[in-house]
C-alpha cells in the first residue's frame, strides 16, 4: 500500500505508464481502465460511508456554517446512482462527475466548470475549500482561485505534496515567546 501512495499520480494514466515503464496504448488504456472499473463496481457497495460522515455533513450545513457540492473524477452517471443511494445528494448544492474519458486529465478544468456552474448560488471561489485526497486536487483549486486541505490517509502521504502549494500545517504556525 505505501508503494502504491507514494507512486500514485494524476492523470492515472500517468501512474500506470510509471508503473509498466512505458505508456499504454490507447486500446491497452481503454482496456486497463475497464477492468479498473468492472472490479470496482463490484465492490463499491460492500462499502459504506466511514462512522459519523452523515452526521458531520447535517451538521455543517443545518448549522449554517457553508454549503457544499461535490465534485468527483468518478463518472457522472455511476457516481448519481452511488449519492443518492447512500442517501446523499440532498446534503449538497451540486454533485458532479467526470464526463470525460476516464484517467486521461486531471481535477483542473473539471473544477473551473463545477465553480462556474455554481456562481447561481453565490459560491466564490476565493471563498471555496476544495477537500481531497490528491496532490492533483490541491493543484485543480489552486488553478480555480480556490483553497485545498488535503487527506493524507487515502492515496497520497504529506511528504508527496511538494509543487502543489500545499503546506503542513495547513495554516500558519503561531509564534511562541518563550516564558509565555
Amino acid at each position: 500500500m505505501e508503494q502504491y501512495r507514494e507512486t500514485y499520480r494524476i492523470p492515472v494514466i500517468d501512474f500506470y505508464e510509471h508503473r509498466i515503464g512505458r505508456r499504454p496504448s490507447p486500446d491497452e488504456w481503454v482496456q486497463m481502465d475497464s477492468c479498473f472499473h468492472r472490479h470496482y463496481q463490484a465492490r463499491r457497495d460492500s462499502c459504506g460511508l466511514t462512522a459519523g460522515a452523515e452526521e458531520l455533513l447535517v451538521e455543517w450545513v443545518d448549522g449554517g456554517r457553508c454549503s457544499q457540492s461535490l465534485l468527483s473524477m468518478y463518472g457522472h452517471e455511476q457516481l448519481l446512482p452511488l449519492v443518492r443511494g447512500l442517501g446523499l445528494e440532498r446534503h449538497f448544492l451540486r454533485v458532479q462527475g467526470r464526463d470525460g474519458d476516464s484517467g486521461v486529465s486531471g481535477k483542473a478544468d473539471y473544477l473551473v466548470r463545477h465553480l462556474r456552474e455554481l456562481a447561481a448560488e453565490q459560491v466564490d471561489p476565493a471563498r471555496t475549500v476544495l477537500i481531497g485526497d490528491a496532490v492533483d486536487d490541491a493543484l485543480a483549486a489552486a488553478h480555480a482561485g480556490a483553497h485545498a486541505v488535503l487527506f493524507t490517509g487515502a492515496r497520497t502521504p504529506a511528504g508527496s505534496w511538494g509543487g502543489s502549494g500545499c503546506r503542513w500545517p495547513p495554516w500558519p504556525r503561531p509564534s511562541v515567546t518563550p516564558g509565555s
